[in-house]
C-alpha cells in the first residue's frame, strides 16, 4: 500500500511526462464541482479533464423519476467518445458501478479504471446491492429518507457532513451542505450486467479510504480484493477531493501510461 504522506512527492518524481485524458464522475448527491481542485492540478500538469455531471446532477436538469444507469452510463460515454484518445475513467462512491458499465459497452476506450472509495461492483450488482452489503456504514435506516413517489432518496440532513466528509474543514462541510443533491433511486436499483471479456479486461485501480463511513473500510477492501487491482491509501473520509486534491491528484497521474 501507498500511505499517503508519501503520495505527493513519491508519485509525482515517479510520474511519467506523458499527457493523458482524464474523466471524471462525481458519486451521488454531488456533481462535477466536487473535483474542482483535482481538474485544476491535473490541468496544471498538461492533462486534459473533463468532470461531467451525471444526469439529474448539477447542470443537468433531466427529471429524477425518468433516469436510469443506462442514462448515466451513456451521459459518461458521450463524453469519452468525443476523444480520440483512451481516457482514464475516474468514479467516485456510486458511480463506481457507472464506470464499470461504461467499460463493459466501451472497454476499447478506456486506458484505465480508478475507482476512488467507490462501488466496485460484480455481474448483477446495483448500487444499492453493494450498500445493503456494508454492515459498517453510517448510513442507516434511521437516517436515509425518500420522498412520497419514491423516487428520490437522500441521507437526513443533520448526518451528511459527518457521514461524507468527517474530517473535511468548516468550508467544506457548509459546501456539501449547500449544494447537496437527493439522489435518483432507479439507477440506484438497476443491475449492472458486466463481463470478463469486456470490463474484465481494462486494468483498475482502487484508492481505498480508511476514515470513510459511507463506504466502510472493509467493504471497500472485500470489493477490491482481487490482486490485479493496483490500490492506493488514502487516510481520508469519502471526498479525499475535497480533504487531500493534491494527494488525489497524484494518484490519478500515476496512472498515466500504466
Amino acid at each position: 500500500m501507498i500511505r499517503a504522506a508519501l503520495i505527493a512527492i513519491g508519485l509525482l518524481l515517479a510520474m511519467p511526462a506523458k499527457a493523458a485524458t482524464f474523466v471524471l464522475v462525481h458519486g451521488a448527491y454531488q456533481d462535477a464541482n466536487a473535483w474542482g481542485h483535482v481538474v485544476q492540478t491535473l490541468t496544471e500538469n498538461g492533462h486534459t479533464v473533463r468532470a461531467i455531471d451525471l444526469p439529474g446532477h448539477g447542470r443537468n436538469r433531466a427529471p429524477a423519476a425518468s433516469l436510469t444507469l443506462i442514462h448515466y452510463r451513456d451521459a459518461v460515454m458521450r463524453t469519452i467518445t468525443t476523444r480520440r484518445e483512451k481516457v482514464i475513467l475516474v468514479g467516485h462512491g456510486s458511480s463506481g458501478v457507472v464506470i464499470s458499465a461504461v467499460a463493459e459497452a466501451i472497454p476499447e476506450r478506456i486506458a484505465s479504471l480508478v475507482y476512488v472509495s467507490a462501488y466496485l461492483p460484480k455481474d448483477g450488482q446495483s448500487i444499492m446491492d453493494l450498500s445493503l452489503a456494508d454492515r459498517g456504514k453510517a448510513i442507516t435506516v434511521a437516517n436515509w429518507q425518500t420522498d412520497r413517489d419514491k423516487t428520490i432518496g437522500a441521507v437526513a440532513a443533520p448526518d451528511r457532513a459527518a457521514v461524507f466528509c468527517g474530517d473535511c474543514n468548516g468550508a467544506f462541510q457548509a459546501y456539501i451542505l449547500q449544494h447537496f443533491q437527493p439522489e435518483p433511486l432507479r439507477p440506484m436499483s438497476d443491475k449492472v450486467r458486466l463481463t470478463q471479456r469486456r470490463f474484465g479486461q481494462v486494468p483498475k485501480a482502487y484508492v481505498f479510504t480508511t476514515l470513510n463511513r459511507a463506504i466502510s473500510p472493509a467493504h471497500q477492501r472485500a470489493m477490491a480484493a482481487d490482486p490485479r487491482i493496483r490500490s492506493y491509501t488514502m487516510n481520508t473520509s469519502h471526498s479525499p477531493f475535497f480533504t487531500q486534491p493534491d494527494n488525489l491528484s497524484a494518484i490519478l497521474m500515476a496512472e498515466v501510461g500504466r
